[in-house]
């Protein structure tokens, strides 16, 4: 914490510092909590340690306020991932038969595996995965596809999102679902 007091400022100048890094401490949170779950924790931890120095200053309370605006705000922001995500799930999940004509949803293959994609359905005989994505299905969702498809034994896979932007293999279709 030593590395942002500068002995040749002015203790409410100092005090200004330490406040603005935890500020920015707090954005990166929110920066990175879409990333992976648990990724903000140590984000907000740094964060957090910042307040010991601003007791003294009278900034305490203001330092509160910040950080429960910005846990809400990354709570919010989960919630909306998570709408998203579900939302264009279930659309598919109810207009499979329609998008997939022949093709009706089925239970996952019992494999050992932690591996699961986000549905299954069957397609000319055979249980298929289904990788839906909110927004975009690109060159790591394809990755993600396959590799469902290689630990399941399967040989046809399902892509699922508005946008396509990574060429996809002929073994997999894919559907643009709003």
């Amino acid at each position: 914490m030593n590395e942002v007091f500068r002995k040749d400022c002015p203790e409410s100048l100092n005090n200004a510092i330490v406040f603005l890094e935890a500020a920015k401490a707090l954005a990166e949170a929110c920066r990175v909590h879409g990333n992976e779950d648990g990724e903000s924790q140590p984000v907000f931890a740094k964060a957090r340690r910042y307040s010991s120095y601003l007791t003294d200053a009278g900034l305490l309370d203001d330092f509160r306020e910040l950080y429960g605006a910005s846990r809400i705000n990354c709570a919010w922001l989960n919630q909306r991932h998570s709408d998203e995500v579900t939302g264009i799930q279930v659309r598919f999940r109810e207009s499979a038969a329609r998008l997939i004509p022949g093709a009706h949803l089925c239970g996952r293959p019992k494999v050992e595996t932690k591996l699961r994609p986000d549905a299954w359905v069957v397609m000319e005989g055979l249980p298929t995965p289904v990788e839906v994505k909110p927004k975009v299905f690109d060159g790591k969702a394809l990755k993600q596809l396959l590799g469902y498809m290689e630990v399941y034994g399967t040989t046809k896979g399902v892509a699922v999102a508005p946008r396509l932007t990574c060429e996809l293999p002929d073994t997999i279709l894919f559907i643009a679902c709003e």
